[in-house]
């Protein structure tokens, strides 16, 4: 082409018969020049933006399957048979919570500036990838809100299992109690009678103890029923 634009400049000064004919012709080689040029370079955009939107979607699928694993965990609704086996979900439960302040804050950041820099060079499909950038920010919006169910249900199983242990504690404590009420031994000399009056003043001091043990379980109850609606029944049938 550059050859061809010397000859033109060559014809241009010089008087030849054909002279307007052939420059005419040149022009004409050189729109059409110009034109595939544009269009080599529209194809090459249009590639580069396929290529990069297959990039985009792949990340895009990634993210959405990590994302539906870590949902699947925070939507769980096992919260154990007892004390322990809630200490150990609320144990799993922090490490998803470490793990989404850290890694998944990290990649959510990344995310958001892939799309910024696809926008920055106006990409053809840009539409497609601001839907699937819109589907990531819902799906990461609901992950958060049920990782904050999740700790406030936690934190409600703990309360209730912990309630659980400690009722059970003090009914034990007042049928062990019971046994020596059921007692029929009232002594058989002075000794005896004076030994057992003093259990029974050391049981009656337990009694009293016992006493403000289920006075205290009864408000932590009516505590727990205000603040976990949801639960007061079944705490009132523990008692």
């Amino acid at each position: 082409m550059l050859k061809l634009r010397e000859t033109g400049n060559n014809l241009s000064s010089i008087s030849h018969p054909d002279r307007e004919s052939m420059l005419k012709k040149l022009q004409e080689v050189e729109s059409e020049y110009d034109l595939l040029l544009k269009l080599t370079q529209s194809l090459q955009k249009k590639l580069m933006d396929r290529y990069h939107l297959y990039q985009f979607e792949q990340e895009f699928q990634e993210m959405t399957t990590w994302l539906a694993s870590r949902q699947r965990m925070a939507d769980s609704q096992d919260y154990g048979q007892d004390l322990e086996d809630v200490e150990v979900l609320q144990k799993k439960f922090e490490n998803l919570e470490k793990e989404l302040s850290t890694l998944g804050q990290t990649q959510m950041s990344a995310f958001h500036d892939e799309v910024k820099a696809l926008k920055r060079q106006s990409h053809s499909f840009l539409p497609e990838i601001m839907d699937q950038a819109n589907a990531i920010n819902q799906q990461w919006h609901k992950l958060q809100q049920a990782v904050s169910n999740r700790a406030e249900n936690l934190r409600a199983a703990q309360q209730v299992h912990r309630f659980d242990y400690d009722v059970s504690e003090l009914k034990a404590w007042i049928q062990e109690k019971d046994g020596a009420l059921g007692n029929d031994n009232y002594g058989h000399d002075l000794n005896q009678v004076q030994t057992l009056l003093r259990q029974h003043e050391s049981l009656e001091r337990e009694l009293g103890a016992i006493n403000g043990e289920v006075d205290c379980i009864g408000g932590e109850a009516r505590m727990l029923g205000l603040v976990y609606p949801h639960v007061r029944d079944n705490l009132q049938e523990r008692l």
